[in-house]
């Protein structure tokens, strides 16, 4: 740790070091050159993926994202802050392709019994397909796949957010809050993977469900998505409960509350969640008790990081008093072992114990001495 401190103290001296530099005139140029190359680059990767018929990934996104720090000469700030959480995500998604041979038995009746006593003997997802699907993808299918979407996309544009004006605790609590819910959520899934109700109705263990969400890929003609959704080859299918599209928002909304955020931010991410939650019911990928489960997770890794947090705030309080205690220590020692300062502490010692022996024979002599004192001193004009 101490090794890791150290260097993560150099890096920052060096980016502090490279900031000071980008700021002459022919650097700034330069950079913001540099910065409008990469929008450019992320807009064309991003209209590229959709012309292919996909949907962009979080690379053309954190590409944008480091353009405009670039360009806010925030470059070095960007990579110290969010490598870190970037390299998390990415031993996540090993951690869940090793897990995804393993091999455990699937579970389909828990949930779905469980959202059969939610929904009074039937299904959720059933009762909204079958009253509100039509057999067509119409804005309903477009905006719930939209929502659906956004679980990801929101609370990564929502982190931008925080950190490019300055609420570094604020994202520090949302991605790590983020991080650890997927880790405890790649956990349950490993040891005890569980079936999204378009699967089980594909297994005959449910009443028919449409796979809403694909079917509205391929009917917005995002054939190539549409073909990676509910593949076991390209992801862990297997892996409803808890549900991650409800324990984001979750945490980005806490994250909101906690740092007291403007109130329409925290209207518009609470909305977020609700859409979200619909949005997953009604195209058939996650039940009812997915949803509740995963804004339980929620709850525990934002607890898990404020705990973090506190402590670590604490123990950084208390390394910054023994800071100050030792500056201060050294200081009289350094007074103390100079000829100067020796001096000036005889001089502090002296008048001290003068005005400790004079206050105490006043005392001792009583306050008549003390009145004829101040006479004799009145008598001089």
């Amino acid at each position: 740790m101490t090794a890791l401190a150290a260097a993560s103290r150099r890096l920052g001296r060096t980016f502090a070091g490279a900031s000071q530099a980008s700021e002459l005139p022919a650097a700034a140029r330069i950079r913001r050159c540099l910065a409008v190359l990469f929008g450019v680059y992320a807009a064309v990767l991003l209209i590229t993926t959709l012309s292919r018929g996909d949907i962009p990934s979080g690379a053309s996104i954190l590409v944008a994202f480091g353009a405009i720090a670039l360009y806010i000469n925030r470059g070095g700030r960007f990579l110290r802050d969010w490598v870190p959480v970037l390299v998390g995500f990415v031993a996540y998604g090993a951690a869940g392709s090793f897990a995804r041979n393993l091999k455990f038995g699937v579970h389909y009746l828990p949930q779905l019994d469980a959202d059969r006593l939610i929904g009074f003997g039937t299904l959720p997802t059933v009762w909204l397909q079958q009253h509100l699907y039509h057999g067509r993808t119409g804005p309903l299918e477009i905006a719930t796949t939209l929502l659906y979407l956004s679980h990801f996309f929101v609370p990564v544009v929502f982190a931008f957010w925080l950190w490019s004006s300055g609420r570094g605790e604020a994202f520090t609590a949302l991605m790590y809050g983020l991080l650890t819910a997927c880790v405890l959520a790649e956990i349950t899934f490993v040891v005890a993977p569980t079936a999204p109700p378009w699967m089980a109705s594909e297994h005959g263990l449910a009443p028919p469900i449409h796979h809403l969400f694909r079917d509205t890929l391929y009917g917005l003609h995002f054939s190539k998505a549409a073909e990676f959704i509910g593949n076991p080859k390209n992801y862990d299918a297997v892996a409803a409960m808890p549900s991650l599209h409800a324990a984001w928002p979750i945490v980005s909304l806490l994250v909101a509350r906690r740092y007291g955020l403007p109130r329409p931010v925290r209207l518009l991410l609470g909305a977020q969640f609700v859409g979200v939650a619909f949005a997953i019911v009604y195209t058939g990928e996650h039940y009812v008790a997915d949803a509740l489960v995963g804004v339980g997770y929620a709850v525990a890794a934002s607890w898990i990081v404020r705990r973090v947090m506190s402590r670590t705030a604490a123990r950084a309080s208390s390394e910054e008093r023994s800071r100050i205690l030792m500056r201060v220590a050294n200081a009289i020692r350094a007074v103390r072992t100079s000829e100067s300062g020796q001096t000036l502490v005889e001089y502090v010692l002296i008048l001290a114990f003068v005005s400790i022996v004079s206050v105490a024979g006043l005392t001792l002599l009583g306050g008549e001495v003390v009145g004829l004192l101040s006479q004799a001193v009145n008598v001089f004009p």
